[in-house]
């Protein structure tokens, strides 16, 4: 499995688990965040204000998969709301040369 697509798998389980302490070792310091059409973020700064709400969050992972054009890996998966809301999306996970996660741009579906 190539390296970049197990950094995105443990960085997402962390996510997945609330460990926020283990997602920012996979973190580049100024790595960026967007979901959706958002405005750009810092990364660090949008998991600490949303916390709470990720942490009521399940998720699924269908697939992660490594781009050839571009290095990048993506992440497709499902996640439920307290609601029952359920929405699937996708993560793009890009990297800087030091192997850290500089970029996370999340696309949901509908």
């Amino acid at each position: 499995m190539d390296k970049k697509v197990i950094i995105a798998r443990a960085y997402f389980e962390a996510f997945h688990n609330g460990n926020l302490d283990k997602v920012f070792t996979y973190l580049a310091r100024d790595c960026a965040f967007r979901y959706g059409k958002q405005e750009l973020g810092l990364a660090r700064e949008e998991f600490l204000s949303n916390k709470e709400m990720i942490s009521k969050l399940k998720f699924e992972t269908h697939g992660y998969y490594l781009s050839n054009e571009t290095n990048n890996v993506l992440i497709d998966f499902s996640f439920t709301t307290q609601d029952s809301i359920v929405t699937r999306a996708v993560d793009i996970i890009e990297f800087n040369s030091g192997g850290k996660i500089s970029k996370i741009t999340v696309i949901p579906n509908g």
